[in-house]
């Protein structure tokens, strides 16, 4: 009992703490989208056509994955999601690593933060924490269970993809303008800030 008791307290503590990261990382982004669109754009990882949806889309991912963590809607999957987000960091953390550029702005958690290896090396440990709670995790940790019991929650709906699938679709009306203006602005913008990124 004592063990098992522990166990769930360190899964629990896991959790929370991971959800800390994403909402943390998140809101910085939300606020300032189009920052966020320059240092994804300064990355130079991805096709000039996905940056701007992908720095859009991004951060809400990450406060749905933050948001379901913290009220434990099907933590274990939402984990293992998490754990792909931070493979896809640490590529992109990598790749610019090695080319040496250590003066890049991260764009992790705002300002202040650069590439370099302490920030791989946080994001290695990130996705020890997710991996443990998406292998270890019971499935019963969160402000969630305690509000709803189990046997409330139809086992046909998976809770934690419906919250992290709701945030980002919110996210898409609020942050993401119609096509029409995306057809007329994003070419010169991306063009502009391609040119003082290099």
């Amino acid at each position: 009992m004592g063990d098992s008791l522990v166990a769930h307290i360190g899964i629990l503590a896991a959790q929370w703490s991971l959800a800390a990261v994403f909402l943390a990382a998140s809101i910085p982004k939300l606020l300032d989208r189009r920052r966020f669109v320059g240092v994804v754009l300064a990355y130079d990882v991805l096709p000039i056509g996905l940056v701007r949806p992908f720095a859009l889309v991004l951060p809400w991912i990450e406060f749905g994955v933050g948001a379901s963590l913290l009220i434990g809607l099907a933590p274990r999957p939402t984990a293992a999601a998490s754990s792909a987000l931070f493979l896809c960091f640490m590529a992109a953390l990598g790749v610019n690593v090695l080319r040496g550029r250590m003066d890049l702005s991260c764009g992790c958690f705002g300002s202040g933060h650069t590439v370099g290896w302490l920030a791989l090396l946080r994001d290695v440990l990130l996705f020890g924490v997710s991996l443990y709670i998406a292998v270890c995790g019971d499935g019963s940790t969160g402000v969630w269970r305690w509000l709803v019991p189990a046997s409330a929650l139809p086992s046909s709906v998976e809770p934690g993809a419906a919250t992290v699938s709701l945030c980002t679709f919110l996210g898409l009306l609020v942050t993401g303008r119609p096509i029409r203006q995306l057809q007329h602005h994003t070419k010169a913008r991306i063009a502009n800030d391609w040119t003082l990124a290099r």
